[in-house]
């Protein structure tokens, strides 16, 4: 096997092939010369379409020297569900309201639902005084005194490189699984920078401003309950 077809396969970037290539004498035929400047061409084309991995992160932490609030709750989030074309590893781009685009380089580093529910995890967390926060499906048994269902239906960045997300949350009663409050998010972000990284930052701050709707509601929710003595607040509308 050549140096060059060796450092094609071995994904050799376009300098180090270009070091490792063995100089075409003044005698070489011209079909010679034209194979291995073609060989090089695939190599770089080869090291130039290596995949990224991206992953959304939390968007906001509690100040240091703030006082946690009175009054902490156990807290269930879950299920988050996701729609069906965003169940992939990679990237998806929206073009149009009914068209999506689907990126070759571009993947999350672990399953979209999964990093969406850990960042929402995390930002729910410093936003409120909780005894903690479990995921669905939780221990049988658990001792919640509220549960978090959030139905995300868009979760993406369109080509101009706004972020959007689209979801439904409902807020339970954990011991009777009523429903105390249901709500519609639609939150929009610009990315700061065209590439896919600052898509993904936008995407996150989306995810920040949900856990900041979602603890906000929670909070006024227990505030009502603690005022009345009940043991639960009443459903929305009662």
């Amino acid at each position: 096997m050549s140096a060059s077809k060796a450092s094609i396969e071995a994904g050799i970037g376009p300098r180090k092939v270009l070091s490792m290539r063995r100089p075409i004498r003044s005698g070489a035929s011209p079909s010679q010369a034209t194979a291995t400047a073609m060989r090089v061409a695939a190599a770089a084309a080869l090291s130039s379409r290596v995949s990224r991995s991206s992953t959304c992160a939390p968007s906001w932490r509690r100040d240091a020297g703030a006082p946690p609030p009175a009054h902490a709750i156990a807290l269930g989030l879950g299920p988050v569900t996701f729609p069906g074309y965003l169940d992939r590893p990679q990237l998806v781009r929206r073009v149009s309201p009914h068209q999506i685009a689907i990126s070759e380089l571009d993947h999350w580093a672990e399953p979209v639902q999964a990093t969406f529910t850990n960042v929402l995890q995390h930002d729910l967390l410093t936003r409120l005084n909780v005894s903690g926060i479990s995921t669905s499906p939780w221990p049988a048994g658990a001792q919640l005194d509220y549960e978090v269902q959030v139905d995300v239906l868009h979760f993406e960045a369109t080509t101009d490189g706004t972020a959007e997300l689209a979801a439904r949350w409902t807020v339970r009663n954990s011991k009777t699984k009523q429903a105390l409050l249901v709500r519609d998010a639609d939150v929009k972000r610009l990315s700061a920078s065209a590439t896919t990284e600052g898509a993904v930052a936008a995407l996150s701050e989306t995810v920040g401003a949900l856990s900041q709707d979602i603890a906000d509601a929670l909070q006024q929710l227990e505030a009502q309950r603690r005022a009345s003595g009940r043991e639960k607040p009443k459903p929305a509308g009662q």
